[in-house]
């Protein structure tokens, strides 16, 4: 036996006092026949851990073993703490079980404590106040959850609870761009308090100080996080004309309403005498801005809005209403405006002028029948779900698409307000001009920053755009005169981009290039050489004149889509009822030949969408309109007049589906009796091939 060697634990037989020292380093029981056990109740195992806690130890020194009731305490400094919300984790060594360690957390389990990272902004405050921080801490530095800052209990009790809310500004006068609900319940500085803080609940109405970190990097970054840009604290000093700011200290100009701007709250930073750099302490929806010595040139510095789907529920399974409800007369709209003004300055919501209201208004009763969109700039698209008691709305679950690495340079639909692309130069090469350089042009006014599909427009933002809805596309104001200097921009439509796309040889696999039906009259791939290899050429042409197959009291181009052959190329098609796509070739012996094209991966399956703006290629089986089951389109008149162009030979294969015939520019439609005719829901095909 080694003396030097603890004894944790032995065994001792009473009727002969006999002993057995146990030496397995453990203090634990080990049976043995006629012996009782004793032991030690001491922690020889390790403690244990996790992963990126950090410990400290009460009642022992942390060498092992541990004595009964030896404690590591863990904490996280993450700035979020323990996933659990726990403050504070503990392993104790058990004084009931030997070499037993207790614990208030599972051992093993990952991420309990989040890696702490290095602190970038705008997770962390650039400035020893931090009211410029517009992170997402919402717990305070003793660990109490945030209140909102636009709850009913905050609103009523702010000044007689917290100081620092100056009485001659409004409440939501002191927030970073002017929108209390926008900064949730995260930690924020709206008075001039020593750094960032937030309401809380303790036996009433009370407020803590977060615990903020420091940036790594404190140099303010020459950019802004939000559209309106209040946070921004970086250097910029001139206006977009070029023109050096004023010090905002400088009251020259300043209009009567703009003066509690003047006022430290309504600032990210501290305003000095010769603080002159570009801020928004009004909340301007352009973004930062200043005076300068020229009042003509007042400058300004440098959201799921694209969305064209048919999704018609909100994400409580609500039911939309149709946008044009809006114009009822019955309808509240208060409320409304409330909502869609609220990313005007705060001082300016109260006095709308009336044409603006009805723009407005106007721009939200002209979006699409009763789809999920965002008209104003709400945090996503949403929709009206009942105009009685109240006029009501709820937000849509839209989920996010592939992103692509870089924009889709076309549109869908005839105004192109999905267009987000770069395109920067008008039809005839003009360079296009910053659209916030025009603010104040009578044919673009700040209301127009709604029906942009960027999340931010900045001063730098000079992409082609279509912020009135003019039916014809995409404009610009141009680089050349003033007034009414713009240009109307040359935007494809995403069928006619995918063409190119196909031509130069990138062709899709599958929809469209492929048969949904034999006959494949819906055929709307580029396949254009036939059977036997030889070149097609172009319809528009008509090298042999009027094929006998051609109804001869129709026009020719009536027997293509659109009732334009030019558009269709030199691509195999089937304007009339041949057994499958053809096109003309150059040989006079033969005129023409079928081309060899597959079915598509889900025939005989139709796909569910249309390819088009128009639609008038859609072959599927949708035959519901957006209320009322469709008829059968023999029982249409239509029928006789239009029948050579549906994508099947639709008098012999008779059927009630969704159809355009004769290209309405509001998509398929169908038959719903009594000479009478309703749109359906059929939603664009994706473009993923273009990304």
């Amino acid at each position: 036996m080694n003396p030097s060697r603890p004894c944790l634990a032995f065994n001792f037989r009473e009727r002969d006092g006999f002993c057995q020292l146990i030496h397995i380093e453990k203090s634990s029981l080990v049976p043995s026949d006629g012996y009782q056990a004793y032991v030690q109740f001491l922690c020889l195992t390790d403690y244990p851990r996790i992963e990126h806690a950090e410990e400290s130890f009460v009642s022992w020194t942390g060498k092992h073993p541990s004595p009964p009731g030896g404690e590591v305490k863990f904490s996280c400094k993450h700035p979020r703490g323990f996933k659990d919300g726990l403050k504070e984790h503990h392993a104790t060594c058990s004084s009931v079980v030997a070499d037993t360690w207790r614990t208030t957390f599972i051992e093993g389990e990952k991420d309990l404590c989040p890696k702490p990272h290095k602190p970038v902004y705008p997770e962390c405050r650039l400035t020893e106040m931090g009211k410029e921080y517009i992170g997402t801490l919402d717990v305070t530095e003793t660990g109490k959850q945030c209140l909102r800052w636009d709850s009913p209990n905050v609103k009523m009790f702010y000044s007689t609870v917290a100081e620092g809310f100056d009485r001659y500004m409004f409440f939501e006068e002191h927030f970073l761009n002017q929108d209390p609900s926008s900064h949730e319940n995260f930690c924020r500085n709206p008075t001039l308090k020593n750094m960032p803080w937030c309401f809380v609940e303790i036996d009433g109405l009370k407020w803590e100080y977060c615990s903020i970190p420091f940036c790594d990097d404190l140099t303010a970054p020459e950019c802004k996080k939000t559209q309106k840009g209040a946070e921004y604290v970086g250097a910029q000093n001139k206006g977009i004309s070029g023109s050096t700011c004023l010090a905002w200290l400088r009251h020259e100009g300043v209009i009567p309403e703009e003066m509690f701007a003047l006022r430290g709250q309504a600032f990210p930073d501290t305003l000095t005498d010769e603080h002159n750099y570009c801020r928004n302490p009004t909340g301007k929806p352009g973004g930062p801005w200043c005076k300068v010595p020229d009042p003509t040139g007042t400058g300004m510095t440098p959201m799921g809005k694209e969305y064209r789907g048919t999704l018609r529920r909100t994400e409580n399974g609500k039911k939309c209403q149709l946008w044009s409800i809006i114009s009822r007369k019955d309808a509240d709209k208060e409320d409304l405006l409330d909502f869609l003004y609220s990313y005007h300055p705060y001082h300016e919501r109260n006095e709308v002028p009336r044409d603006l209201q009805e723009s407005i208004l106007k721009i939200v009763a002209n979006q699409e029948r009763n789809y999920c969109r965002n008209p104003a700039r709400a945090e996503r698209p949403w929709c009206f779900v009942s105009i009685t008691p109240s006029l009501s709305w709820g937000y849509c679950d839209i989920p996010f698409c592939h992103r692509p690495k870089e924009p889709v340079e076309c549109r869908l639909t005839n105004e192109g307000l999905d267009y987000a692309g770069i395109k920067n130069v008008d039809s005839d090469g003009r360079k296009c001009l910053p659209w916030l350089s025009r603010a104040h042009d009578k044919r673009f006014a700040f209301m127009d920053l709604m029906t942009f599909p960027d999340e931010i427009v900045d001063s730098s933002h000079d992409y082609c755009r279509n912020p009135d809805a003019d039916s014809a596309g995409p404009w610009c104001f141009n680089e050349e005169g003033t007034g009414e200097g713009w240009g109307r921009c040359t935007v494809p439509f995403c069928s006619q981009l995918y063409e190119r796309f196909a031509v130069e040889g990138k062709p899709a696999e599958g929809y469209p290039e492929c048969l949904q039906t034999a006959m494949g009259k819906e055929y709307v791939g580029t396949t254009r050489k036939t059977k036997t290899g030889k070149p097609c050429l172009r319809w528009d042409s008509q090298p042999y004149g009027k094929p006998d197959d051609f109804v001869q009291n129709i026009p020719y181009e009536a027997h293509f889509r659109f009732g334009n052959s030019t558009l269709h190329h030199d691509f195999c098609r089937n304007p009339t009822l041949r057994h499958q796509p053809w096109c003309f070739v150059e040989d006079a012996g033969i005129e023409w030949e079928f081309c060899h094209i597959g079915f598509c991966p889900n025939y005989p399956n139709k796909t569910e969408c249309r390819w088009t703006k128009e639609g008038e290629e859609y072959a599927g089986t949708l035959n519901k309109s957006l209320e009322l089951p469709c008829e059968q389109w023999q029982d249409a008149a239509l029928l006789e007049r239009h029948w050579h162009r549906f994508p099947e030979g639709v008098r012999s294969e008779n059927h009630n589906f969704c159809r355009n015939p004769d290209g309405r520019e509001t998509g398929p439609y169908c038959f719903v009796g009594e000479s009478l005719f309703e749109n359906c829901d059929i939603p664009f095909c994706p473009f993923h091939y273009l990304y």
